[in-house]
């Protein structure tokens, strides 16, 4: 472009980058870039165009030169981690069980290894929060997001919360929009070596071992899933006292007023001799 023709204008020529990149240079030629993370004109059809931001992710475009193109990626937010996809969304993941990142407020960090549990975090996906749970060793219990009471109980009433065993063998039948699923108690039982009937989410209901006796050893198809314990609430902080106002100063006595001394009485003239 030759904003001026005139013929003693010389040298102000320009060169522009053709939309949708930019970039000017005078008397010259332009560098031409393309972030695809920030351009949203309707020219880029390789351009992101919030597809990331959508989904709570960043944009990154590691090659902004004009024909480098669809190469951005969506990166998943801290703490959660994932292979990012070439001009896509990327698939985020968070074990709460592994996650040590002080960015994880739902995390476990070691509150179920402190106490000789093992921790299990059944959904790793990023929007799945404080979904995880300690294990008791070598018991059926499980505990939602905090250390489990593991004295084992022989009784599963009707109504009890389960979730998959150690020794789970049923493949996918727990298992609810791809995900394994906790399940209700219908037949309950009042002591091991029974099978109990469970419906799980996804309207499956089947009956699994519940401390069956095989090769010698005792079989848990089902675990029970302790509630998650309620937060005690925050102890309210004393009302301050107010001070104990100091006594008032006693004001000094006013001085008694000084007598005044009488007046002398004039003399007493003396009569004439």
């Amino acid at each position: 472009d030759d904003p001026n023709t005139n013929a003693d204008s010389l040298g102000d020529w320009t060169c522009t980058c053709p939309a949708p990149s930019v970039g000017v240079k005078r008397s010259g030629r332009a560098t031409c870039t393309l972030d695809e993370c920030v351009e949203t004109s309707p020219a880029c059809t390789s351009c992101a165009r919030g597809t990331c931001v959508d989904v709570g992710q960043t944009c990154d475009d590691a090659n902004t030169n004009y024909n480098s193109l669809s190469d951005w990626w969506c990166l998943c937010p801290a703490p959660s981690v994932g292979v990012a996809t070439r001009a896509g969304v990327a698939s985020c993941t968070l074990d709460e069980c592994v996650e040590t990142s002080p960015a994880c407020t739902s995390c476990a960090r070691g509150t179920c290894a402190d106490e000789g549990q093992t921790c299990d975090d059944p959904n790793m996906n990023a929007g799945a929060l404080f979904d995880w749970m300690c294990l008791c060793p070598s018991l059926a219990v499980a505990r939602e997001a905090g250390v489990a009471s593991c004295s084992q109980t022989r009784e599963l009433p009707v109504g009890t919360r389960v979730r998959r065993g150690p020794d789970w063998e049923y493949y996918s039948q727990d298992e609810h929009e791809g995900r394994p699923s906790e399940g209700v108690v219908q037949t309950g039982a009042t002591d091991f070596g029974v099978w109990v009937r469970v419906e799980w989410a996804s309207g499956v209901i089947n009956v699994y071992r519940w401390g069956v006796h095989r090769f010698g050893e005792m079989y848990f198809d089902v675990m029970v899933v302790q509630p998650r314990p309620t937060p005690s609430p925050p102890t309210p902080a004393p009302k301050p006292v107010p001070p104990t106002p100091a006594p008032p100063t006693p004001s000094p006595p006013t001085p008694a007023p000084k007598p005044v001394p009488p007046t002398p009485a004039p003399p007493t003239p003396s009569p004439p001799t």
